[in-house]
């Protein structure tokens, strides 16, 4: 399967960013706090209580203090991690099969000018795998 982000179906860019993820991840972080956002690393949720005009949150910070913070929205960007649904007694096992990643870059010295900008993406043994 060839994917052509320039054979679009809908408005918007023709192309798109390949990023090394801790790095991305640096980056933002570090444009929050320039934006005045107090960012604690090394944390452990252990409550949230949520309602219509505010949620509490409470974490274990790094030295062990027990935090409380109220905000008026919560966002879990855990990931695998599942920080609310553990809270909320919502945390069902996955029956999905377990998933890697493996990241390569090939100079391919033999790629067209157009095929150079484009992800590749191969599926194999029966659909159930793709790179």
């Amino acid at each position: 399967m060839f994917i052509f982000f320039s054979d679009k179906f809908s408005a918007g860019w023709s192309w798109t960013w390949q990023v090394k993820r801790a790095e991305f991840d640096k980056v933002l972080i570090e444009e929050v706090k320039r934006k005045g956002v107090a960012v604690r690393f090394n944390c452990t949720f252990t409550d949230v209580s949520c309602s219509r005009n505010e949620q509490l949150i409470t974490y274990q910070s790094s030295e062990g203090k027990q935090v409380v913070v109220q905000s008026k929205y919560v966002i879990d960007a855990s990931g695998y991690g599942r920080v609310l649904p553990r809270l909320f007694d919502l945390n069902i096992q996955s029956k999905l099969s377990p998933r890697g990643t493996i990241f390569t870059q090939v100079n391919d010295v033999n790629r067209t000018e157009k095929a150079g900008h484009n992800i590749f993406v191969h599926a194999f043994n029966n659909n159930t795998a793709w790179l």
